[in-house]
């Protein structure tokens, strides 16, 4: 949030300089001593990363609920078999083979199918 900015409530402005705060001296003037923002501004940033950590929560538990059938059937087969191919999950799962990429590459699962080995 800080390093890239891109936020819908705080714009598109990095706050955090490029050093990594979390490994500062200490020293006066390093941002482990002082953050280059105000507090007002630390507060929205707080709130800007709680709603986007909420967010995700809530919709990788809606995937999950959705998907549990699936999960279930995946969770079997890897408790008797401990190690599945794309195939083997997706025979397991019902699932579809993952759709083209937007540029139409295909997704990495798929690169060696172009190149197999000799």
């Amino acid at each position: 949030m800080t390093r890239w900015g891109m936020s819908d409530e705080l714009d598109m402005v990095a706050l955090a300089p490029r050093e990594n705060a979390f490994i500062g001296d200490g020293a006066p003037g390093s941002w482990s001593a002082e953050k280059p923002y105000s507090e007002k501004t630390a507060e929205k940033i707080d709130a800007e990363v709680e709603r986007i950590i909420g967010g995700s929560h809530e919709e990788a538990r809606q995937l999950l609920a959705e998907h549990r059938g699936e999960l279930d059937a995946l969770a079997r087969a890897l408790l008797e078999r401990e190690t599945l191919e794309e195939e083997e999950i997706l025979a397991v799962t019902g699932l579809p083979r993952a759709p083209r990429l937007a540029d139409g590459k295909q997704p990495v699962s798929h690169a060696s199918d172009a190149n197999p080995d000799p």
